[in-house]
């Protein structure tokens, strides 16, 4: 379990999540309730629930935790035309673990490694949310738009950084990603994917394929990708 915390489809920031997660090192619930003035941050003040890791992540329904998940199973269904089942909170301290098909080191799976992002990324994304209405915005909830465009943009950055890493012309000739392993990642996800060429890794604009709500103007709608400038 311990190696797969590391997994290299993992952001950094994901990893410190996880192995805090797994060691009861994040300040929610009763991390409050011996510090003066902040015993309120206890119980979630939506639900009244001890605000927990597993309340956060799976059970409270504000701060846009069951829109992210719904968002994720969108694109999960694009993929494989069945929805992704909720996680578990269990499931996703070890999505890394997850085997949704079988695979080996020397020919992984792209459906495996499309799991994986959506998992953490949507994970992280919850947990950011919900730090930011209970610590930086008294409480405040962020609106569905909002919620919406972060997800996307946030899905859309994943896949920016996929295709920056699978091309070994922008690192001095060494891909760090199979540029093959990215092509099954987000195999049918993709905005028009369609009218992509069978390898879209050096195509100017490439965006996953659920729509941000424009009318937010305060959230990016998109993850541009120029890679010919």
């Amino acid at each position: 379990v311990w190696k797969f915390v590391r997994h290299n489809d993992f952001t950094h920031q994901f990893r410190n999540f996880l192995w805090k997660g797994m060691h009861c090192a994040l300040r929610t619930g009763q991390y409050w309730a011996h510090i003066p003035g902040y015993e309120d941050r206890v119980d979630c003040n939506h639900c009244g629930e001890e605000d927990s890791l597993p309340h956060i992540l799976v059970d409270c329904k504000h701060t846009g935790q069951a829109l992210i998940w719904s968002l994720a199973s969108d694109l999960w269904s694009m993929r494989t035309g069945a929805p992704l089942p909720k996680p578990t909170f269990g499931g996703m301290l070890g999505c890394g673990l997850a085997m949704i098909e079988a695979e080996s080191k020397k020919k992984p799976s792209g459906l495996n490694r499309l799991y994986r992002l959506l998992i953490s990324e949507s994970s992280y994304l919850i947990w950011k949310l919900r730090n930011e209405s209970v610590i930086s915005n008294d409480g405040a909830e962020p609106s569905t738009s909002e919620v919406r465009n972060r997800w996307i943009y946030t899905m859309n950055d994943r896949l920016e950084t996929d295709i920056f890493l699978a091309n070994p012309m922008t690192l001095k000739d060494r891909a760090h990603i199979a540029p093959a392993l990215v092509l099954q990642t987000w195999h049918k996800t993709l905005l028009e994917g369609d009218k992509l060429p069978q390898n879209w890794l050096r195509e100017p604009r490439v965006l996953v394929g659920i729509l941000a709500n424009s009318s937010d103007a305060s959230i990016p709608v998109s993850s541009r990708i120029n890679r010919h400038s």
